[in-house]
């Protein structure tokens, strides 16, 4: 499950319960088959579980932007650009403008995959 969604590392217990498995497996003989090749991608999933990325947001300066599951911090307003540090994983981004339809994004963001630029802007009135 590690392998095939990194972002499960962005909850400390599951990037937790990740490290002691890797550790405990490190204990045991050597690995052999899937686990060979599988035991070096899913230490370097944990070792950039937490290694932020940049993500810069494009706007009009009206769509009022927020980058949900980051909380209160996630609520940006209106902007031109900005740029945030994240960790990897999956991301919603939405934008709302009083008289136009929101928008909604989803990004994925991947380590080892160079930064990435959004544009959110709400274009169609209602």
């Amino acid at each position: 499950a590690l392998l095939s969604d990194p972002a499960v590392l962005q909850s400390d217990d599951q990037l937790t319960a990740a490290k002691k498995l890797i550790l405990d497996i490190n204990r045991l003989a050597p690995p052999f088959g899937d686990l060979k090749t599988q035991l070096p991608a899913a230490t370097r999933a944990i070792t950039n579980a937490r290694r932020p990325l940049g993500l810069t947001i494009n706007s009009d300066d009206k769509t009022l932007v927020t980058v949900l599951r980051l909380g209160p911090d996630g609520q940006l307003g209106r902007l031109r650009k900005q740029t945030l540090s994240l960790y990897p994983g999956r991301y919603v981004l939405t934008g709302s403008r009083p008289g136009f339809q929101d928008v909604r994004q989803e990004i994925h963001l991947q380590s080892g995959k160079a930064d990435q630029t959004v544009t959110v802007i709400c274009r169609d009135p209602i």
